[in-house]
């Protein structure tokens, strides 16, 4: 596995060969640890996992922003790269895909944690009511936060306990967090983007799925649910990884064969 500085000093672990697949982690673990049960994909394809600002081994942030990772994501696409974002990392790769759609291969987003595509839908409403009243009166412990966060996100969700340093660093982090319900997500410029799209969900949370469903509708895209796995790639395991595979592999003429000769 290749390490180097990209986009903005973000750290990049790279590892296969083929068409570059940029895999994008949410809230909490960071880089391809984010990804250990997916980088089997690496016999297929060349996988390119930025770590967001903020996170150990790229540059501090003041805050966690999805328009910051946006404009770093699109200058990381190249000349073309399958995109996949997860939760927090789904909001920003949306974000990239629409600023750059010639350079997309493919958009892949799991979990997205896009609420205000679906605003209305009674089971969004509650999870932004919830998640803006525990931000507005947050525990002062930062695993305190990260445990009330991710009741609301996946209540069925086991963290060990005491939680590892990764968890508690991402609670310390939570206070200057720009909440993902804050971003304005380019629907129109999405769907006109040319590139096709994969929605994933994990089968607990309604928030999730009733948000995969707008998207599934309003783009065109593919939609796939991880049935019970939650909203931790991890727990997808396998199942997960074959899915993206199929969907890869299956967009590998076109515009990915110009990306894997680009960056062989």
């Amino acid at each position: 596995m290749l390490t180097y500085s990209g986009p903005g000093g973000m750290r990049i672990e790279d590892l296969g060969a083929g068409a570059r697949v940029v895999l994008v982690h949410g809230g909490g673990a960071g880089g391809a640890d984010a990804w250990k049960a997916q980088l089997g994909l690496a016999e297929h394809f060349r996988l390119v996992i930025p770590t967001r600002l903020g996170y150990p081994g790229s540059p501090a942030a003041d805050r966690e922003d999805f328009e910051v990772d946006a404009v770093l994501l699109a200058e990381l696409l190249g000349d073309g790269a399958h995109l996949v974002g997860h939760s927090y990392g789904a909001v920003a790769a949306m974000l990239a895909a629409a600023a750059r759609p010639s350079a997309v291969l493919s958009l892949t987003v799991i979990d997205a944690a896009s609420s205000g595509v679906a605003r209305g839908h009674p089971a969004v409403d509650a999870y932004e009511r919830d998640m803006q009243s525990l931000v507005a009166s947050p525990p002062a412990d930062p695993s305190a936060f990260v445990r009330a966060v991710f009741a609301i996100l996946d209540a069925r969700a086991v963290l060990p306990d005491p939680l590892p340093p990764g968890l508690v660093a991402f609670g310390r982090r939570l206070p200057a967090l720009r909440w993902p319900w804050e971003a304005e997500i380019p629907m129109d410029a999405l769907a006109a983007g040319g590139f096709p799209t994969l929605v994933i969900s994990g089968g607990r949370n309604p928030l999730y799925e009733v948000i995969a469903d707008v998207l599934e509708a309003r783009l065109g895209a593919e939609r796939f649910v991880l049935a019970d796995a939650g909203h931790s790639p991890a727990n997808a395991g396998e199942a997960l990884t074959e899915r993206l595979h199929r969907f890869l592999g299956g967009k590998g003429s076109g515009r990915a064969g110009r990306a894997a000769s680009s960056s062989s």
